[in-house]
């Protein structure tokens, strides 16, 4: 039988927080039941528990200038905004700028390829799989592929290297050229959504769509009394690139007009930006009845979303772009909760079926005549949580996870193992 072993380049693995530490726990988790061994190069966590097959290096990269400031390493919003701080985060993530101070950044970009070179070489690796962002993990599994063309390259991409919508770096163009020289050295590329594979296309000829899947022995969370009717929100703003603000409009109209009391409801939010959130509540005159727990654990966050009333879920679409389907929207499904999609600029039509499809909410635009639908949909889950005290769950739990299985990748990539 042929020995088949691979290597994960996973800047992001947990314990770190977020979404892309879970896909690539989830994915490694999969994928390596394929293989006779796995190994993972990832950046150093003093929390981390030491394993045989991790390999942790310490990055030297913008965050660590940032943890100066931040514990969590992160930008607020409000920083964000900062015209020398938008010039900086363009620069950082233009190439190869964002290979020297980027995510993961030089050192860890050179430790990692000469770590990972003495793997292939001491234990005869056959397959390398890297994930995006940072594109130091992609790059190394370029170099890789150089040095050792039997290699089979998997890479995993659940953002775009150029966005359409962000304008992340500058000269687009210019990097979309570089970068599609570069990915068409791997063997096929996974993403997490249609309509970013249709974009991927651009870099290489093979794209595998790849959801954050539900594992088949996963049970659902079952409805719970809840003290207050609870909206949540748990991730970030990213800029003027998601809106909340229909929500905030609809709940003003429905309790200016007497139709839900403002006494039972609670807008909860957690994540990186609530100075940015406190400030448009405030707006709407909703900050007394707004809850802002800031960054939580994984675990916390797990347990407010199934508690929730309603999960709220922000992202964005536009002629160029559309069917962008997070990880967040598979945490969602996963807490059973009825979701409110809110997507800038206009709706998305590819979420909107799946919700409908799936009964478990509603996908709306952030434009002015999504205000009704929204507070229909508000009032409908307030007066059915008045009536019994308990949040509602999504009646189709197995077609969801028929739908969104967690052991996919494997079928998905059978034919490049």
């Amino acid at each position: 039988m042929f020995n088949r072993k691979v290597l994960f380049l996973l800047y992001n693995y947990p314990p770190e927080l977020g979404t892309a530490p879970k896909r690539n726990f989830q994915l490694s988790e999969s994928l390596g039941e394929a293989f006779d061994q796995k190994f993972i190069i990832t950046c150093y966590k003093s929390n981390r528990k030491q394993s045989g097959y991790i390999k942790e290096i310490k990055p030297f990269d913008y965050r660590s200038i940032v943890r100066k400031y931040s514990n969590s390493g992160y930008l607020s919003e409000r920083l964000k905004k900062n015209v020398l701080s938008r010039v900086l985060i363009k620069l950082i993530n233009t190439f190869p700028i964002n290979l020297i101070f980027g995510e993961g950044g030089g050192i860890y970009l050179i430790e990692s390829f000469y770590f990972a070179s003495k793997f292939v070489k001491q234990h005869k690796i056959t397959h390398v799989y890297s994930s995006y962002r940072p594109v130091s993990d992609h790059f190394v599994a370029y170099m890789l592929k150089r040095r050792f063309p039997h290699l089979c390259w998997i890479a995993d991409f659940r953002d775009l290297p150029v966005e359409p919508h962000y304008q992340q770096q500058y000269l687009p163009n210019l990097h979309k050229n570089i970068y599609s020289y570069f990915f068409k050295k791997a063997k096929v590329a996974l993403t997490v959504s249609s309509g970013l594979a249709n974009e991927l296309n651009l870099y290489n000829d093979n794209i595998e769509v790849v959801m954050n899947g539900i594992e088949d022995d996963y049970l659902f969370p079952k409805p719970v009394i809840v003290s207050s009717f609870n909206i949540v929100y748990t991730g970030s703003l990213f800029l003027e690139e998601r809106n909340p603000n229909p929500l905030f409009i609809a709940l003003n109209n429905l309790i200016k007009k007497g139709l839900v009391d403002s006494n039972l409801i609670k807008i909860v939010y957690a994540g990186k930006d609530g100075q940015s959130w406190n400030q448009l509540t405030s707006q709407w005159q909703l900050n007394e009845i707004t809850i802002n727990k800031d960054l939580i654990s994984s675990e916390e966050s797990r347990i407010l979303q199934q508690e929730a009333c309603i999960n709220l879920l922000l992202t964005m679409a536009s002629e160029k772009l559309q069917g962008i389907l997070t990880g967040k929207y598979i945490e969602y499904l996963k807490a059973g909760s009825p979701i409110l999609a809110i997507v800038k600029n206009q709706n998305d039509k590819f979420l909107e079926n799946e919700l409908q499809e799936l009964k478990a909410g509603i996908s709306v635009s952030d434009q002015d005549e999504s205000i009704l639908t929204i507070e229909n949909f508000i009032l409908e889950k307030f007066q059915n949580w008045t009536s019994s005290n308990k949040n509602e769950k999504s009646s189709l739990q197995n077609v969801i996870k028929i739908k969104y299985p967690a052991d996919q990748i494997l079928k998905s990539l059978n034919h490049y193992l």
